[in-house]
């Protein structure tokens, strides 16, 4: 059954969830048509039977050409142990493929993990151009230190509205707190968040263009990057 629903969560003042999904403007030349489609968000506990697949393929799109440094699966199926605290979202029933997921691993109980040693691993060398970063990352993730650390595992689809995105939080974080385990296994200092951004990088065709003032220059895109984010736990 269904962990949540839409009209639940709205009622309860989770959050402004805009429940419609825009199509792409139709221009035309006398008017511009939006066509809208209603939506209906259900929030499901992680099922570790149905969404093995999605989840591996949310590793791979979080983590891009770099997902091939580690083991997607064993990743996976650490996010989706049994009774783990964590939600997805689907619109067509629980047996459906998830469009969103979250969920928190402990990276500190699994330092000896393959996948783990590997993502630490990449992790650290992603770090490298930030040295006090790294330094704190490289103490936290030692081994000997008295510090725990959660990886959390966050991803949707692209078209995915990110107002869904704060409701999932708030409801692992309830998970967490009523979790029969919560003392030992959620009891986290920090939080080890790893995501995409994008940066703008100086464009080659740029550099070509300059010896030629009378043509246009062609403005910068933006290219993707994988980044790390380490967030304190706060009471």
């Amino acid at each position: 059954m269904s962990k949540r629903s839409q009209k639940e969560l709205e009622n309860d003042d989770l959050s402004d969830i805009d429940v419609s999904s825009t199509d792409e403007e139709v221009e035309q030349e006398d008017e511009e048509a939006e066509e809208m489609i209603n939506v209906d968000f259900d929030f499901f506990d992680l099922n570790p039977k149905i969404d093995f697949h999605a989840t591996k393929n949310f590793l791979r799109q979080l983590f891009g050409e770099d997902s091939a440094f580690f083991s997607l699966s064993e990743i996976a199926d650490m996010v989706l142990t049994e009774g783990r605290a964590g939600s997805t979202i689907k619109t067509d029933g629980e047996e459906s493929d998830p469009f969103s997921v979250l969920s928190v691993i402990s990276l500190t109980d699994n330092l000896e993990a393959t996948s783990i040693k590997a993502l630490v691993k990449y992790v650290l060398e992603k770090t490298n151009k930030k040295p006090q970063f790294n330094i704190v990352l490289r103490q936290l993730l030692s081994g000997s230190s008295k510090s725990r650390v959660g990886l959390v595992v966050s991803e949707r689809l692209i078209n995915m509205p990110v107002e869904t995105v704060p409701p999932m939080y708030k409801m692992l974080l309830e998970e967490i707190e009523k979790a029969e385990n919560a003392a030992t296994e959620y009891n986290f200092d920090f939080y080890l968040v790893p995501s995409r951004v994008y940066k703008l990088v100086a464009s080659t065709i740029d550099q070509e263009m300059e010896d030629t003032p009378s043509s246009k220059k062609i403005k910068k895109g933006p290219s993707a990057h994988r980044h790390a984010r380490l967030l304190p736990l706060r009471g």
